[in-house]
């Protein structure tokens, strides 16, 4: 099942915890400081398909 699943993400992977990590640490850090009220998608490319 998994293998089926990663055929339908673009990236070709689940999304693993450090994944949501460095985002948050990025997120986090002064490299983000012009980042302000977004949604951000951490999903391996899934919603260019929509």
């Amino acid at each position: 099942r998994e293998k089926e699943m990663c055929k339908t993400i673009p990236l070709g992977y689940i999304g693993l915890p450090s994944d949501a990590g460095d985002l948050v640490a990025f997120l986090a850090s002064d490299a983000s400081r012009y980042i302000t009220g977004q949604a951000v998608n951490l999903d391996g490319g899934q919603c260019m398909e929509l």
